[in-house]
């Protein structure tokens, strides 16, 4: 299974994870893929599974439907407190089409180690997300449309795999405004 890279991702966020943690994690993840744009988690849903995207992109939208956070290959989908206190999402989560998402049921996830090392667990990877994405959308309200897709180009290499309603919306830009900036990046062989 290709989960030797979420046990890389999670030992850079905690230092010491029990053996039987990574045992048991990688018997009981079950990987899903998606055949087309799916909504794994209703805004005002429970989040009853705890999530690894191997492959694709999922993205979080708020209750204005805005793309406020988004995750590509080898992350973890994690974006509001509702997995670690089983509170109703503030978010709608989708994959993409493509997307390959490794998937646990949450009760048997919290059950692999003491409720203690997995609340450190889970709030390490849900304030480095946060962390990372409030510092990007404060860092790019301060830009122009052609600035901020030079920044997420730079630093996410699935900007020209993403449709550009998620880029957009994102961004806060037009699909028109996206959509010339990035076929101008295209001219110039700029790549991802």
């Amino acid at each position: 299974m290709e989960t030797q890279a979420l046990f890389s991702l999670l030992e850079d966020l905690v230092e010491e994870i029990p053996q039987s943690f990574f045992i048991k994690l990688d018997q009981e993840l079950k990987p899903k893929l998606y055949s087309e744009r799916t909504i794994i988690i209703e805004r005002g849903s429970y989040q009853r599974y705890f999530y690894y995207l191997s492959k694709g992109i999922a993205t979080g939208r708020d209750e204005e439907r805005i793309v406020s956070f988004f995750c590509e290959e080898n992350e973890i989908i994690l974006f509001d407190e509702s997995f670690i206190d089983d509170l109703p999402s503030t978010l709608e989560i989708t994959v993409e089409k493509g997307s390959v998402v490794y998937e646990i049921e949450r009760d048997k996830f919290l059950k692999f180690e003491n409720k203690h090392f997995t609340n450190i667990l889970l709030t390490k990877i849900l304030l480095a997300n946060d962390s990372y994405f409030n510092s990007l959308n404060t860092k790019m309200k301060s830009l122009s449309v052609k600035e901020r897709i030079e920044l997420v180009r730079k630093r996410h290499k699935s900007f020209f795999l993403a449709k550009l309603d998620i880029l957009a919306s994102f961004m806060g830009a037009s699909i028109a405004q996206v959509c010339t900036h990035r076929k101008a990046l295209a001219k110039l062989g700029v790549k991802s």
